[in-house]
């Protein structure tokens, strides 16, 4: 009888297994398909996506409006972009990188070296080195207020310019284009990952800056991170620290092939919906704190459940539970103002960055979506039946994470591969020093999408944080401040050290 049980269990477990895996694999291809149709660039096409996801109209906040510090460890500001012509807001921990880039700005002939005391900006008799912050998806700035109040003070063993040591950075906390109270462009196609790092690239100089010493990227700020990394090299951005955000080469890979990690994107196929997806984040956000934990969606998890009762987190099973240490009620205070002060047009602007995720470039390094499965197509069927059938995948996965030429151990031939370029993040090479922390609670995004950085980033350190959740910088601040002090002051992290 034990016997038979035991085969009945196995037969469900398998079978379960196999329709958990067509269920993924049927979301997955219903959205590419849906992508692969509407990414046709035909005027029509494009005329109909700029109507469907065209950002509301909205008007800017004041200044005043944000967060202040108590210790005043930061201070409000806009920046220009003149390339991009749009303000991002931005808060900074150094007034007199806020008096540059105002300068810059305001075209004075002195410019920056007349705000600094005659010193060229980057100096570092004057200057701190600059660590730039890049948040993610739904968030803005305050969600590195724990690392703005570590780092300014932090005592550092490099500079900007590579020689010296110092005391603290410069610190600087941007709102991504579409959030909170920087503009929100309302053409569709300004939303283009390209687009959005070529805005991206202005901000150093925009700063008085000629380069990022630290550049540090969470979500979707860590994708655009990565890419920022990979496109402009070394000469601007010196060093990374990414926070539970996967290398884009890698993401797409597991998306393409991972059940595990397509089961758990399900709300990206959804973002790419008109309407529907800002309808519901529009009526899941709370209009004030309460003791109830709003209903997420996907990964757009409404901050404000965070801390409103101690057993908050204990009313919904799907909730990640957040420490009360990290978070207090003026932090959720903070984020209930946000989703205010963004609207409609912050839900819409922050989704097109999903939807133009499945057409260019960003995941899977090539030029359409077409050209992609006829590439892969082949070691996608051969992982399957090397796997035994479609079990659990990862055959498939082991199959496309191969080059042609690889050999037994996976990793790909000198000859193999072209060299990178701007439009290439299957053969990318990521050459500065990287700090990957990963939350090991993380209901989004499979652990497994670390495993192979190395392939693509030869100087990256890993570390874990087992009791982080997605938010790892705003549930564990004293594990993850640490992590990153601790690598900033070790050999891993000097640019020298690349090979």
């Amino acid at each position: 009888m034990v016997g038979v049980v035991g085969l009945v269990q196995a037969v469900i477990t398998r079978l379960l297994n196999v329709l958990v895996l067509v269920v993924g694999i049927s979301l997955q291809l219903s959205f590419v398909v849906y992508w692969y149709i509407m990414s046709w660039n035909i005027l029509p096409i494009r005329l109909l996506r700029d109507w469907l996801y065209r950002v509301p109209a909205w008007s800017p906040s004041k200044l005043e409006d944000e967060a202040s510090d108590p210790d005043q460890a930061w201070s409000h500001h806009r920046l220009w972009l003149p390339k991009a012509k749009i303000h991002l807001h931005y808060v900074c921990t150094n007034p007199v990188t806020a008096s540059v880039a105002a300068a810059i700005e305001d075209g004075q002939s002195k410019s920056a070296s007349a705000v600094s005391g005659g010193k060229k900006p980057n100096d570092t008799g004057n200057r701190k080195p600059l660590m730039l912050f890049l948040h993610g998806f739904p968030e803005f700035w305050y969600t590195w207020r724990h690392q703005l109040r570590e780092f300014r003070h932090h005592t550092h063993s490099h500079s900007s310019d590579g020689g010296g040591g110092g005391y603290g950075y410069d610190c600087v906390a941007i709102d991504l284009p579409g959030y909170n109270s920087s503009d929100k462009p309302r053409h569709f196609e300004f939303y283009e990952i390209r687009n959005l790092v070529a805005v991206l690239r202005e901000i150093p100089a925009a700063l008085g800056y000629d380069s990022v010493d630290t550049l540090v990227g969470h979500d979707w700020g860590g994708m655009l991170a990565w890419r920022l990394c990979e496109q402009y090299g070394t000469g601007v951005f010196q060093r990374l620290i990414i926070f539970n955000s996967p290398l884009p080469t890698l993401f797409g890979l597991h998306l393409c092939s991972n059940p595990a990690q397509m089961l758990k994107s399900y709300y990206m196929a959804m973002f790419q919906l008109p309407v529907i997806p800002e309808l519901l984040a529009k009526y899941l956000v709370p209009a004030q704190p309460h003791h109830r934990i709003p209903v997420e969606l996907g990964e757009l998890k409404f901050q404000a459940r965070a801390l409103a009762s101690p057993s908050s987190s204990a009313s919904s099973p799907a909730a990640e539970p957040i420490p009360p240490v990290s978070w207090r009620s003026a932090d959720v205070t903070e984020y209930l103002r946000f989703h205010a002060r963004g609207g409609d047009a912050m839900y819409t602007a922050g989704i097109n960055y999903y939807r133009h995720m499945f057409d260019c470039s960003l995941l899977v390094g090539a030029d359409s979506w077409h050209q992609f499965i006829w590439q892969h197509l082949k070691r996608i069927v051969s992982g399957a039946a090397a796997s035994g059938g479609v079990g659990s995948g990862s055959g498939m996965f082991q199959a496309i994470m191969k080059s042609p030429s690889s050999g037994s151990g996976g990793a790909p031939a000198a000859s193999a591969a072209p060299p990178p370029t701007a439009t290439s993040t299957a053969t990318t090479t990521i050459h500065q020093p990287t700090l990957v922390v990963w939350g090991g609670n993380d209901s989004y995004l499979c652990r497994e999408l670390v495993d192979s950085t190395d392939r693509y980033v030869p100087n990256v350190t890993i570390k874990f944080v087992p009791e982080g959740s997605h938010w790892s910088t705003q549930d564990q601040p004293t594990v993850t401040n640490r992590f990153i002090r601790d690598w900033l002051n070790s050999p891993a992290s000097k640019l020298e050290q690349k090979s």
